[in-house]
């Protein structure tokens, strides 16, 4: 049996942490947006078992922090997870020969970047992001 190890570097913040803060009708807007040949949508978010499960369950997504991505206009954000069920919303570093154009040319911009994926979903705060955001994240996920 092998195993394999990888790297979460970068700056974001832990996706488990504000799943519990998803709104219901910016995900039935969201989930609209992403599957718009689908109907049901407002019936998953009104349901009482709401929640990033149902999210994930609907749309075929891996995680929270996978959904967090798709919320995510510019592409440059990712996720990952350390094996043991913790899943991360991040920007990674990149080399200057792996930059693409939409790259965020500060850890402003990224963390703007953050907030605004982050809003399309949940009810929180621009000030209540910012303070989840590690702008050191370093975790090894292994499996």
């Amino acid at each position: 049996m092998s195993v394999s190890y990888w790297m979460i570097e970068g700056i974001g913040l832990i996706a488990n942490d504000i799943a519990h803060r998803i709104d219901r009708a910016k995900a039935a807007k969201f989930l609209h947006e992403q599957f718009p040949e689908r109907q049901d949508a407002d019936e998953v978010c009104r349901s009482k078992d709401f929640g990033a499960d149902a999210i994930c369950d609907y749309g075929g997504f891996d995680n929270f922090a996978d959904v967090l991505c798709h919320c995510d206009e510019t592409d440059t954000l990712t996720y990952g997870d350390d094996g043991e069920g913790v899943c991360y919303f991040y920007y990674p570093p990149s080399m200057p020969w792996h930059r693409v154009a939409n790259e965020p040319d500060s850890e402003e911009e990224v963390v703007e970047r953050i907030i605004r994926a982050v809003q399309k979903i949940t009810d929180m705060s621009r000030s209540e992001i910012r303070e989840q955001i590690n702008f050191d994240l370093y975790a090894v996920g292994c499996g």
